[in-house]
């Protein structure tokens, strides 16, 4: 089982995923060694409050990188999950 842990959830667990934005407002997302995610059970942990629309978008970014490189299992670990009201 592998842990990929979101910058805003430092208090949890030391971060290894690395999240920016780029001039325009872009956000770009980094995996390391992502290769070893391959038919792995995988746990990520990542707020999407605040900016939900854009963290919402970072964890979509996220699954599909790791689908494309053939994770087995993926668990999102999310404390707020935004829309949920409606």
């Amino acid at each position: 089982m592998i842990k990929l842990v979101a910058p805003n959830c430092s208090d949890l667990f030391e971060p290894n995923i690395q999240i920016g934005n780029f001039p325009d407002g872009d956000s770009h997302i980094t995996i390391p060694n992502l290769e070893k995610c391959r038919k792995q059970e995988i746990i990520i942990y990542l707020r999407l409050y605040p900016e939900q629309n854009t963290n919402l978008a970072v964890l979509l970014f996220i699954l599909d990188s790791l689908k494309s490189v053939g994770a087995e299992k993926i668990t999102a670990v999310c404390p707020y999950l935004p829309y949920a009201r409606q």
